[in-house]
């Protein structure tokens, strides 16, 4: 017991998403008394507040309580995401002593460097947990390559990450956080990000559960089991419009392929590049309107020839040679 009041350690929080506010700064108070608690207002690039923007080191701590929770997303209603913050990051928040029974399990049990919240029932109903991990693997596995750390990881296969922004951190399972490299920063990412790297150092990430959100897990997926058909029926409509969609659009972009192939090949069977090619065209149809025009004169010079006096038709070409020179009718005349 002495060790773990002894223990050094801190609530990181970021309230930019946070949709109550004042419930949430006076949750925090409760834990001023054996927490040190930084809270900002915006995320920030800095790993050593656990890019949750405060003015704080990880370094200086044992344990530190990370909150961060993402953005409610673009197709999700204010009421469930309302309802997710209720239920996982409150209840635990509300009952101190559940934060502090999770540093006794981290502190009995030496392998666990994170225990966050499992994925809730909204998450598992919508497949957000697959979707956003699908989303940044290949930005996971890059990272993990340029700073040369060597985790197995699969695509089908999610890490345990605190996807709802809360989750308690042994600060040495991440102690070489602030030596890396990041291009990429967001709340679900960085969340890998954490599990990722404990396991690179040695140390597991795992889930807490309580009572009471066994609780809210089973009524949720009581009252989602009642419209999940509708849901399926919706998606399975969709993903039938977008493959349809994305088919169409290939078609229409092989048919473009193979006209620019079409004309590639003519321009190159003819010996003309695109420049070349608009001048001799420019070329030939200056001599087409010239035929043309010489077709016509022809024709004219005909019909005066036919209906004027042999004398009258004389003394008009003689005046046109005069004007425009014997070219094209010297022959005829």
């Amino acid at each position: 017991m002495t060790q773990y009041v002894l223990c050094r350690k801190a609530v990181f929080a970021n309230m930019e998403n946070i949709l109550d506010s004042r419930r949430f700064l006076s949750l925090l108070n409760q834990y001023r008394a054996d927490y040190d608690v930084f809270v900002s207002k915006h995320v920030s690039t800095e790993p050593k507040g656990l890019f949750t923007g405060v003015d704080a080191s990880y370094l200086d701590y044992d344990y530190v309580i990370y909150i961060d929770p993402p953005k409610c997303g673009q197709n999700e209603s204010k009421r469930n995401y309302a309802a997710r913050q209720e239920y996982y990051l409150y209840a635990m928040l509300e009952d101190r002593r559940i934060a502090d029974s999770m540093i006794g399990i981290m502190q009995e049990q030496s392998l666990v460097g994170m225990l966050s919240y499992p994925v809730d029932y909204v998450q598992s109903s919508n497949w957000e947990q697959y979707e956003n991990w699908a989303d940044y693997f290949k930005l996971s596995q890059r990272w993990l390559r340029e700073n040369d750390l060597h985790v197995p990881t699969a695509i089908d296969k999610p890490p345990l990450s605190p996807l709802g922004g809360c989750a308690v951190i042994r600060c040495k399972a991440i102690e070489n956080l602030a030596a890396l490299q990041f291009k990429l920063f967001g709340s679900n990412y960085v969340g890998y990000l954490f599990a990722l790297l404990c396991q690179s150092n040695g140390y597991l990430p795992q889930y807490a559960i309580t009572s009471q959100m066994i609780v809210h897990n089973c009524l949720g997926y009581e009252a989602s089991s009642s419209w999940m058909n509708n849901v399926l029926e919706i998606k399975k409509r969709y993903y039938r419009q977008l493959e349809s969609y994305n088919q169409e659009r290939e078609e229409y972009y092989a048919k473009l392929s193979r006209a620019f192939q079409v004309q590639t090949k003519l321009r190159w069977f003819l010996g003309y590049d695109r420049e070349s090619f608009r001048t001799i065209w420019r070329y030939r149809k200056s001599k087409i309107i010239y035929w043309v025009q010489l077709h016509i004169l022809r024709k004219g010079k005909e019909l005066l020839q036919r209906f004027l006096p042999d004398s009258i038709f004389r003394r008009v070409m003689r005046i046109k040679r005069r004007i425009f020179g014997p070219k094209d009718f010297t022959d005829c005349v």
